[in-house]
C-alpha cells in the first residue's frame, strides 16, 4: 500500500497544483494581486516573497492554493489595493480567472496525451481476420480466418480500427469488401446485422457488426507533431463526453452503485498504474485531470462552477447574490460535493478499458550463458519441418497475475517462488532479450491452465494469499527468434503450425521494430468475459448435407450413419408437435452437442459396438460379428471370472484383480480409449491415461501401480497433404509423447 500511497500523493498533487496554477496565471494576467501561491497545504516549510506574492512550499503535498487580493466579498481592503482586488474586477475578468483552473486541467490532459502520442506513436491492429462468429454475416459471405481486408466501400483499410469505424458509423447498409487471400484479391458484399454488446457502462446495446475478430497482431505508426496533437485533442474530448454521460447515467440511476469507489480505490489504481510503467501512469493522470476539470465546472457552490453561477446571476439581475443566501448555498454545495466525489472518480476508472486493474506480469528465462533446450528444439524443428533457418531461439515463461498483491509481495513471489537464482533471470515486466521476431503464445480464455493453477497454489502456500473468485494466475510463453532471413510469413508458420494449437491457444507476433520495451507483449488475463446473455441457438438441419456441415463446423464428429437418423427424428411430425408445445422447433446447439458426446467413440465405443462383416482373404469365408466389444472384450472377460480360481474380481469390460499369493493381489486393465488426440494431443492423451489408471487405482486401499504400457496411433510425421483437423501428425506425436 505504501507504493500506492506515494503514487496517489503524486497524482493528486499534480492535478490540484495545475488547477491552482491556472487560477494564479489568469489572476496575474488580468490584474488581480496574489498574496500567497503555495505548493502544498498546511505549515509552510519554505517561503520567499517576490514582489507582493509569497511563494511557499507547504508540508502536505496534496496540490496547492492561491490567495488573491480581495477574494472574499465584503472584506476590508486598503484603498491602494482596490485596483488589485478580485471582487472589484468586471464579471468577465472574474469569470475568466475562476474558469482558468478547470481549463488548465484540460490543458494538462492534452499535454500528456500529446507527449504520449509524440514519443510512443500508435499501435494499430492489422486488418487480418482472426476469428469468424457463428451464424454471422461474415460467415455467410464466406470470409475466412487469415483474410486481409484491403478496402471497405472503396475506403482503403490500414488497420482493423478502420473496419470497425466504417461499420460502426453506418446504419446497416450493404458493404462492399475487398479481401486478399493467399495472394489473390476477392470482392464480397454483405450487410451488417444488429448484434448485442456491452458499452462502457456495462449496459447491453445493439450495434451493427459483421461478426469478425482480428488476429491480435499490431504494428507501430509514428506521428508527426500535428497528428499527435490531433489525437490528443480527440482523446481529451472523448473523455469529456464519457465523463458527462457517466454523470447523467448515474443521476438517472442507470449505473449501479456497485461501480462506485472512493479515495482508497483511487490510491490503489494509482499504484497499479505506476507499477505498470510511465505510459500507463501518464494516461491515468490525464484521465483524472479531465474528470477534475469537469467536476469543478458543475454549478455547485464551493466549486468553480458555483462561482460562475453566482456571476451569471449577478450579470442577469445587476446585483450580487446576498451574503446569507450565498452562505447557505455554499453549505448545501459542500454536502452535494461529498456525494459527487464518490460519483465520478472510480465510475470512469472502473469502466475505462485503458486502465488495467491489478495485473502484473512476471517473465522468467534461462541465463544467457546457459543452453535453452526449448529454444534449440525450436531451431531444429523449424529447419527440419519447414526449411526455416533460425540462428537462435530462446523461450521466456510468463506468469500473469490478476490479484491485489502489492509490489513487495510480487517481488517475493518472483524471487522466492518462481525464479531459480542459479539458472534463471526474471523481471516484473518485459525481459530485455535481443530478437528479430518475437512470438507470444497463450491459452485461449476458458482453457484449463494447469500451470497457472499450480502457481496459484504456490503463492497461496508461500505467501498466505487467498485468491478471490475474480483473481487468478495465467501462464504463457514468449519466443525470441533470431534469423537474418526471417520474414513475417515464416514466423506466422512457426507460430500457427509448431508453437500453438488454434483450438486451445492464441498467438501474437512482434517484429523488432514493433516491439515496445515498456509494454512487452502486453499480456492480459485469459479469462472468459461474457459480453452477451448466454442463450441457445436453433440449428437448421433441412438436409443430411446441412447436418454434416454443422458437424464439421462445430467439431461434433457425428457418424455419417447417425446423421440421417438424427435428422429424421427431429423433423418427424410427432416430435415436431411435441416440441412445439415446449416452445421448440428444430434442434438447438445444446441438444446436438449432447447427442454428439453421447454417440462418440470416446463415450460409447461405437466402432467396437458396430456390426463387422469379415471376409477371409484365403478361404473366402464370410462371417458377421455383431459388436466386437461384446464378443471379444466383454464376454471373454466374464468367462475368465468363472473358469479361473485366481480371478478375484473383474470389471464388466477390460479390467480385473488377480490373486498373486495368499497376501497380495494384482490389478490389470486394458483400455480401448479413443481420445480426441488428433485435435488436442496432450489433453486428449491425458484423458486416455486417466481412464487407464482410474480402474486399478479404484480397487481399494493398498493398490500400487508399478508399470504402465500405452500404444498410440498417429499418421506419418512426414505427411505433406491436406489436414482435417489442421493438426499435423508430428504435432499429435509430440503431444502424445509429452503426455
Amino acid at each position: 500500500m505504501g507504493h500506492s500511497l506515494i503514487a496517489f500523493i503524486i497524482v493528486i498533487g499534480i492535478l490540484v497544483f495545475i488547477h491552482e496554477f491556472g487560477h494564479f496565471i489568469a489572476a496575474r494576467l488580468l490584474g488581480v494581486g496574489v498574496d500567497v501561491f503555495s505548493l502544498g497545504f498546511g505549515p509552510k516549510i519554505l517561503k520567499k516573497n517576490i514582489g507582493r506574492t509569497q511563494y511557499c512550499l507547504s508540508a502536505i503535498p496534496l496540490g496547492g492554493y492561491v490567495k488573491m487580493v480581495g477574494e472574499e466579498p465584503g472584506a476590508e481592503l486598503d484603498p491602494k489595493d482596490l485596483p488589485l482586488s478580485f471582487t472589484h474586477k468586471s464579471l468577465i475578468r472574474k469569470s475568466m480567472i475562476v474558469a482558468a483552473g478547470p481549463f488548465f486541467n484540460f490543458f494538462l490532459a492534452i499535454f500528456f496525451f500529446y507527449i504520449l502520442y509524440q514519443f510512443s506513436g500508435l499501435y494499430l491492429s492489422t486488418p487480418i481476420v482472426g476469428k469468424i462468429m457463428e451464424n454471422s454475416p461474415a460467415e455467410a459471405a464466406g470470409i475466412k480466418p487469415g483474410d486481409l481486408i484491403k478496402e471497405v466501400n472503396q475506403n482503403k483499410i490500414e488497420s482493423f480500427e478502420d473496419v470497425s469505424r466504417i461499420i460502426g458509423s453506418g446504419k446497416g447498409e450493404k458493404l462492399d469488401i475487398m479481401l486478399e487471400r493467399e495472394g489473390e484479391r476477392l470482392e464480397i458484399s454483405l450487410t451488417p446485422a444488429l448484434s448485442p454488446s456491452k458499452n462502457a457502462f456495462g449496459e447491453t446495446i445493439e450495434k451493427y457488426a459483421i461478426g469478425i475478430v482480428n488476429n491480435g497482431e499490431t504494428y507501430h505508426v509514428g506521428l508527426n507533431p500535428f497528428q499527435a496533437m490531433g489525437h490528443a485533442l480527440s482523446d481529451t474530448w472523448g473523455l469529456v463526453k464519457l465523463t458527462l454521460l457517466s454523470v447523467v447515467k448515474m443521476i438517472s440511476g442507470s449505473i449501479s452503485a456497485d461501480n462506485l469507489g472512493g479515495p482508497i480505490m483511487i490510491a490503489q489504481m494509482a499504484g497499479e498504474q505506476a507499477r505498470a510503467g510511465m505510459v500507463n501512469f501518464a494516461w491515468f493522470i490525464a484521465l483524472l485531470s479531465v474528470n477534475l476539470g469537469i467536476i469543478n465546472l458543475f454549478p455547485i457552490p464551493v466549486l468553480d462552477g458555483g462561482h460562475l453561477m453566482f456571476f451569471a446571476i449577478e450579470g442577469v439581475t445587476g446585483k450580487p447574490v446576498g451574503e446569507k443566501l450565498r452562505e447557505k448555498l455554499i453549505q448545501f454545495g459542500a454536502a452535494v460535493l461529498v456525494a459527487l466525489m464518490v460519483l465520478f472518480f472510480i465510475m470512469i476508472l472502473s469502466e475505462c478499458s485503458m486502465v488495467d486493474k491489478m495485473i502484473a506480469n512476471i517473465e522468467i528465462a534461462l541465463k544467457k550463458e546457459l543452453r535453452d533446450a526449448e529454444g534449440l528444439s525450436l531451431v531444429k524443428k523449424a529447419g527440419s519441418y519447414f526449411g526455416i533457418t533460425l540462428q537462435d531461439a530462446r523461450c521466456i515463461h510468463i506468469l500473469t497475475l490478476e490479484s491485489d498483491l502489492d509490489a513487495k509481495a510480487l517481488e517475493r513471489a518472483r524471487d522466492e517462488i518462481f525464479t531459480n537464482p542459479v539458472t534463471q533471470v526474471s523481471s516484473l515486466g518485459p525481459l530485455d532479450l535481443e530478437f528479430d521476431w518475437c512470438i507470444w503464445v497463450g491459452f485461449r480464455p476458458g482453457v484449463k491452465d494447469n500451470p497457472g493453477a499450480t502457481a496459484m497454489e504456490a503463492i497461496r502456500d508461500h505467501l498466505g494469499k487467498s485468491f478471490e473468485p475474480h483473481e487468478g494466475v495465467y501462464t504463457s510463453k514468449r519466443y525470441c527468434l533470431k534469423g537474418e532471413t526471417l520474414v513475417r510469413a515464416d514466423v506466422e508458420q512457426l507460430a500457427s503450425e509448431l508453437l500453438s494449437n488454434s483450438i486451445i491457444q492464441q498467438f501474437r507476433i512482434f517484429s523488432k521494430d514493433q516491439w515496445d520495451k515498456t509494454k512487452g507483449a502486453d499480456v492480459k488475463p485469459a479469462k472468459v468475459i461474457l459480453d452477451r446473455t448466454p442463450c441457445f441457438q436453433i440449428i437448421g438441419i433441412d438436409s443430411d448435407e446441412a447436418l454434416a456441415r454443422i458437424s464439421d463446423e462445430r467439431n461434433l464428429a457425428l457418424n455419417k450413419k447417425d446423421i440421417p437418423v438424427i435428422r429424421d427424428y427431429f423433423l418427424s411430425r410427432a416430435v415436431l408437435d411435441s416440441r412445439k408445445g415446449k416452445g421448440l422447433s428444430k434442434p438447438t446447439d445444446v441438444e446436438l452437442e449432447y447427442i454428439s458426446q453421447a454417440r462418440s467413440d470416446h463415450c460409447n465405443h461405437n466402432t467396437f459396438r458396430g456390426v463387422f462383416r469379415y471376409r477371409d482373404g484365403e478361404t473366402g469365408e464370410e462371417t458377421v460379428e455383431n459388436s466386437l466389444f461384446k464378443t471379444y472384450i466383454q464376454e471373454p472377460t466374464l468367462r475368465l471370472k468363472d473358469k479361473k480360481p485366481w480371478v478375484v474380481s473383474v470389471l464388466w469390460d477390460n479390467a480385473g484383480i488377480g490373486r498373486f499369493d495368499d497376501h497380495n493381489n494384482y490389478v490389470i486393465t486394458g483400455e480401448t480409449h479413443n481420445s480426441p488426440s488428433n485435435m488436442e494431443a496432450y489433453g486428449g492423451a491425458i484423458t486416455g491415461i486417466v481412464g487407464v489408471y482410474r480402474d486399478p487405482m479404484g480397487t481399494g486401499l493398498g493398490s500400487k501401480l508399478f508399470m504402465g504400457s500405452f500404444g498410440f496411433c498417429v499418421g506419418d510425421v512426414n505427411y505433406d497433404g491436406p489436414l482435417k483437423p489442421p493438426l499435423h501428425p508430428r504435432r499429435s506425436w509430440t503431444g502424445l509423447s509429452r503426455a
